[in-house]
């Protein structure tokens, strides 16, 4: 249910969550190469460039040659990409309180702490920033 939430969420800005996390993704790391972004999000690589060519097509993010090694290519957020990424996470923000709205707020809280320590056990590498 919560899934099915947060994409109808993102569908009103045009984002996959896929997309939105590529997004959030580069603002918390800054520049990443491809792989780098794909084994950060646990994407497929050949999945990866499908996001990005949308992203690109949408001003979101920029891809240059990296200039160590010209074979790479460093994608980044771009201030449209900014913006668009702001403007998601409010409707997510609004989402997820609708989706809580049944708990009350001590309650809501204790689930996202307890459903985060969760992630962090199973997954460390992708949770050490919640």
């Amino acid at each position: 249910m919560a899934r099915r939430a947060c994409s109808a969420a993102l569908a009103e800005v045009d984002l996959t969550q896929a997309e939105h996390g590529i997004l959030a993704c580069l603002r918390d790391s800054g520049a990443l190469i491809q792989r780098e972004i794909a084994a950060l999000l646990a994407l497929d690589p050949g999945d990866l460039i499908a996001y990005l060519d949308k992203l690109e097509a949408r001003g979101a993010i920029s891809r240059a040659p990296d200039p160590g090694d010209r074979r790479r290519r460093v994608i980044d957020l771009t201030p449209a990409g900014r913006e668009l990424l702001d403007h998601a996470d409010t409707v997510l923000g609004a989402a997820t309180q609708r989706f809580l709205g049944p708990l009350a707020p001590s309650e809501a809280g204790h689930l996202m702490s307890a459903l985060t320590r969760l992630l962090q056990a199973h997954d460390p590498a992708h949770w050490n920033q919640a």
